[in-house]
């Protein structure tokens, strides 16, 4: 990391850590969920997903906001305690 952000916790957005890394693309920092379903059910899910012009994975994420957003406040998660 470079002297002017040597506590930053976001380095791969540094310009030095990128210079260093000498212009190669960083892995993205979401974190990956895998689950498992039928073929029948991808494929479906693949034709809705270039219906959108998205990739798979980006549609997924898409529904997985908007079905957050709409469950508004009144359904908040419960943290376990």
């Amino acid at each position: 990391m470079c002297k002017d952000c040597q506590y930053c916790v976001l380095k791969y957005n540094c310009r030095e850590y990128k210079k260093a890394q000498n212009g190669t693309r960083m892995a993205t920092q979401k974190k990956r969920v895998v689950f498992y379903v039928d073929e029948e059910i991808k494929e479906k899910l693949s034709e809705l997903a270039a219906n959108d012009r998205r990739s798979l994975s980006n549609w997924l994420e898409n529904l997985a906001i908007k079905t957050i957003e709409d469950t508004g406040e009144n359904n908040k998660v419960a943290s376990a305690a």
